[in-house]
């Protein structure tokens, strides 16, 4: 299940609270907060968030507290690898979901909260043989909140690699509905497993109301909607079984 090349991006440090030390280190010129990374070369800001993206997965995959965040951390490292979901980052959430192509009024309509990473998904045509592609659009947010934030900057990190592997298990024209429900059940997941370790952490508003939505996490999510079991780990051609 571990990530031998995921250990790159994690110190010594197995606390959440240390996950994002070594983009950290490496990207301190970038700034921490909002204001400062906006002013920061884009080009400086789009490789650091890649690389704090990048240690948030490997921190899931290697480090995750049971198979759920380790195997949601394996599967999303994968697809992130071989180039089937690609980051993208943008200090504007809406013109940068419309550049990969979303129409604009759909982007203003679909993007509710600039501040969090958005999927973008490309369906293959109707009619057409086309291969089915991700974007996840991060905002300027998730480098400063990795930084000054980890624990909330991991539960985003969870909520994005369930898409991910919802994204790579082949989910995306069968039960696209259902990629909020698992998404969010796996955020809250880390988050009580987060609180219960760091039982001070001052959690946000967006994180409050996914445990209100989703109270006991993972078991929170009606069962129709869950994986019997994650085949993509065992198989070529994974099957939802």
């Amino acid at each position: 299940m571990s990530i031998p090349e995921g250990d790159h991006y994690l110190p010594k440090s197995e606390s959440m609270l240390d996950a994002f030390q070594v983009p950290a280190r490496a990207h301190f010129t970038i700034g921490k907060s909002v204001e400062q990374i906006k002013k920061a070369p884009m080009q400086k800001v789009a490789y650091a968030t890649e690389e704090f993206l990048d240690a948030g997965i490997a921190y899931l995959a290697n480090r995750g507290h049971d198979k759920n965040l380790q195997e949601a951390g394996t599967v999303a490292w994968q697809a992130v690898r071989n180039n089937s979901v690609v980051g993208v980052y943008t200090d504007d959430m809406i013109e940068g979901a419309h550049y990969l192509g979303l129409p604009l009024d759909i982007a203003r309509q679909e993007i509710k909260d600039e501040n969090e990473p958005y999927f973008l998904f490309v369906k293959p045509e109707k009619g057409k043989i086309m291969v089915e592609a991700a974007f996840i659009l991060m905002p300027p947010t998730f480098a400063a909140r990795a930084q000054t934030n980890p624990i909330e900057a991991l539960a985003t990190t969870a909520w994005i690699c369930s898409q991910i592997k919802d994204f790579a298990n082949g989910r995306l024209t069968i039960d696209e509905e259902a990629f909020y429900a698992r998404a969010t059940g796996l955020e809250v997941h880390f988050l009580q497993e987060a609180l219960r370790r760091h039982p001070g952490t001052i959690l946000s508003e967006n994180s409050r109301e996914a445990i209100k939505k989703f109270p006991k996490g993972l078991d929170s999510v009606d069962q129709r909607l869950k994986y019997k079991s994650i085949s993509i780990l065992r198989s070529e051609n994974p099957q939802w079984n």
